[in-house]
């Protein structure tokens, strides 16, 4: 598997992959990604969310009600959010602002690349970045 830089330093982290908080995450249903957010280290509404390495944009936007999220695609939940294919995995940044600028699904882009900003669109409390990772071989 390769690994990529975090898009963020690793004290930014306001909430891990697998937490349980009893209130929006369980036991049966644990934290599916990681929480980057720290208004004491500049992760606030409108940072600069930029890729984790050389990739290729398949998809950006809101995804659509109602479906379970999937590597092909995310709810609603996941508000204004875009997915970059890094060949193994594919990864998911998730609340981004709305109208953000932002490169189209298609787009080649390498470590560093701007890829919107941290917002709080979808099922979200406060602005943050949500980042998930899709192994694309077995599609978790």
């Amino acid at each position: 598997m390769t690994l990529l830089p975090i898009p963020f330093p690793a004290n930014t982290i306001s909430l891990p992959y697998g937490a349980v908080d009893g209130e929006y995450y369980t036991f049966s249903s644990p934290h599916q990604g990681t929480d980057f957010s720290s208004a004491s280290k500049g992760v606030t509404t409108g940072s600069v969310i930029r890729a984790s390495g050389p990739g290729v944009v398949t998809r950006a936007g809101v995804g659509p009600s109602g479906v379970t999220p999937s590597i092909d695609r995310p709810n609603e939940k996941a508000g204004n959010s875009i997915d970059v294919d890094y060949g193994t995995f594919i990864a998911r940044y998730m609340h981004r602002e709305t109208g953000c600028p932002s490169p189209t699904k298609g787009a080649a882009v390498g470590e560093g690349t701007p890829l919107g900003t941290v917002g709080n669109t979808g099922l979200s409390s406060a602005a943050h970045l949500h980042l998930e990772t899709w192994d694309k071989r077995t599609g978790r």
